[in-house]
C-alpha cells in the first residue's frame, strides 16, 4: 500500500516499511502583480522604420541601439533610429528575444 503525505515543501512517498521517498517542492515566490499599461502609439511610429543594420554601444550607465539601412552598393548607413536603453532594460530585452527565438 502507497502512503502519501505532505509537509511544507516535503513530500513523503512511503511504498512499503522499508522504502521511502522524500521530494522537495520549489519555493513558491510571489509574483508582483502586472499593471494595465495603456500604450499610445503615434502615427508617424506605427509605420514603422526598416532597419537591416544595428549597432550596439555600451557603457556601464547605458546602452545605445543605433539602427539603420544599408543599400548594396553604396558605402554608408542611413540610420533610421536610435534607442537608449538602461543595463536592466537591456537584459530583459536580451531575454524577451532569447525567450521568442528559442
Amino acid at each position: 500500500m502507497i502512503d502519501k503525505y505532505k509537509k511544507g515543501r516535503r513530500v513523503y512517498t512511503h511504498w512499503d516499511k522499508n522504502t521511502e521517498q522524500v521530494t522537495i517542492l520549489p519555493k513558491n515566490k510571489p509574483q508582483p502583480p502586472v499593471p494595465d499599461i495603456a500604450v499610445e502609439v503615434p502615427q508617424e511610429i506605427a509605420a514603422g522604420k526598416r532597419a537591416n543594420f544595428f549597432v550596439i554601444h555600451s557603457s556601464p550607465d547605458e546602452f545605445v541601439l543605433d539602427l539603420g539601412v544599408f543599400q548594396p552598393g553604396t558605402e554608408k548607413v542611413k540610420l533610421t533610429g536610435r534607442v537608449l536603453l538602461s543595463p536592466r532594460t537591456a537584459k530583459k530585452l536580451m531575454l524577451s528575444l532569447e525567450k521568442h527565438f528559442k
